[in-house]
């Protein structure tokens, strides 16, 4: 499994055993991680702290997380800064397009692997050190 030492991850899923799970392997990777139960907490969270990534459920009550991208592709932060992976029980190629289109940069089915998942938190993060450079 990759490593994503010195990375700090984002989680927001309304689940918490989804949240908890995803952060434990996120974790184990190496990843520095927090978590937000909503919308509203993880923008709370990006108000006060830098995160190289944020992983997110789609549908949360209140504000799901297309809402959420769309609030922090505007007002927070640009995708350049900070990628942001849909990881998501809807998994259909029209859920994929639209998490897409709201500002996700990839989006994966909650029934990936850990590796999988690590993986593409990996990529995305190489790739905002590219973006960066």
């Amino acid at each position: 499994m990759e490593s994503l030492r010195g990375l700090s991850v984002l989680i927001v899923d309304d689940e918490s055993d989804a949240r908890e799970l995803t952060a434990v392997i996120l974790a184990t990777a190496g990843a520095r991680v927090d978590e937000a139960a909503s919308g509203e907490e993880a923008l709370a969270k990006l108000s006060r702290t830098r995160f190289d990534i944020i992983v997110s459920d789609i549908a949360m009550p209140h504000m799901d997380g297309i809402r959420l991208l769309h609030v922090l592709r505007e007002q927070v932060v640009p995708s350049s800064e900070m990628p942001a992976l849909a990881f998501t029980a809807f998994a259909s190629s029209s859920d994929r397009d639209e998490a897409l289109s709201a500002g996700f940069d990839r989006h994966l089915g909650k029934t990936a692997d850990a590796s999988t998942l690590v993986s593409v938190v990996a990529e995305l993060a190489s790739r905002r050190v590219e973006a960066a450079s």
